[in-house]
């Protein structure tokens, strides 16, 4: 429930918050950029530093999902054999 609440929080521009709960949505829980960042590039909003922090933001998540991915392999064990 939470997590639906930050993700509809996310449908108004980050833009409208007060910047701590701006960054918590852009860093923390990569809400703003999911939704905003997108809309921004298309309309030509979106600053080079901004388009170089959401592809190093979704670097880094999606080498922590990767090594979190290859922990949880090595600990997998089958229920069937």
């Amino acid at each position: 429930m939470i997590f639906r609440d930050v993700v509809s929080m996310g449908r108004i521009p980050t833009d409208v918050y007060r910047e701590p709960l701006r960054s918590v949505l852009t860093v923390v829980v990569p809400v703003g950029i999911m939704m905003t960042f997108p809309v921004k590039a298309m309309l030509g909003l979106l600053s080079p530093p901004g388009i170089a922090l959401a592809v190093a933001v979704g670097v880094v998540f999606f080498l922590f999902c990767l090594r979190i991915w290859r922990y949880a392999l090595s600990q997998y064990s089958s229920a069937s054999s």
